[in-house]
């Protein structure tokens, strides 16, 4: 169904969608639930579960319904990548407890900040024309991999 790119899944999921398959492989399941909480013309919130050919389960939640909020968590088996507006930390290690010898977080380490995700279509038009004007070749597996990302969505 094309319309799920009039729709937050496919709008704003699809980044995030093409951003795992990149990290964890092809998406070989799914599950898409959407619901219209503003009561709009269309679903304007989604959570996604995907399994990838890896064997990595993926879920992604978006919203245009909700508090503005821009956080992506990977969990990995000794740790937490975070990104939380323009800053990555990491939540490691894994073995990490309290004084009664229960989990807990672990303390996080800023490995990244001042990120411009807001230039990051703009950054990416640019690569392909002046690709095109200086008459390089880019990584077709790029485009591919985008395309295959907007199939998955549609089948």
């Amino acid at each position: 169904d094309i319309s799920i790119f009039s729709r937050v899944t496919g709008n704003l999921g699809i980044h995030y969608l093409n951003f795992c398959q990149g990290l964890f492989g092809n998406i070989v399941e799914k599950k898409i639930f959407e619901s219209n909480n503003a009561n709009l013309n269309q679903n304007d919130t989604s959570l996604n579960v995907f399994k990838t050919q890896k064997n990595v389960l993926v879920s992604i939640f978006t919203s245009y319904a909700t508090v503005y909020n821009e956080e992506v968590d990977i969990f990995f088996t000794d740790g937490i990548v975070s990104k939380k507006q323009n800053k990555v930390f990491l939540y490691s290690p894994r073995d990490t407890f309290n004084n009664n010898g229960n989990f807990i977080k672990p303390e996080g380490k800023l490995i990244l900040e001042n990120l411009d995700q807001d230039n990051g279509l703009i950054e990416a038009i640019d690569f392909f024309i002046n690709s095109f004007q200086r008459k390089k070749y880019f990584d077709i597996n790029m485009f591919e991999d985008a395309i295959k990302s907007n199939k998955f969505f549609i089948r």
